[in-house]
């Protein structure tokens, strides 16, 4: 019997509207906490999640 095995992990990268520096130490960890719930709602693991003022980064694994 055969098994297949799934290991995707994805580089995503969000930024701001023109890239205007919205993103400030009091909004910011709010987004990546919302970011990660998204993630895990889709099934999926939040490996790392960082961001400065007008991007932000999320390493994710998610499912087929």
């Amino acid at each position: 019997m055969s098994h297949t095995y799934h290991c995707l992990a994805y580089h995503i990268v969000f930024a701001t509207k023109g890239r205007e520096p919205w993103l400030d130490e009091a909004v910011l960890p709010r987004v990546l906490r919302w970011v990660g719930d998204v993630v895990e709602k889709q099934g999926g693991e939040c490996l790392a999640a960082n961001g400065v003022a007008d991007h932000v980064h999320i390493l994710a694994r998610l499912p087929p």
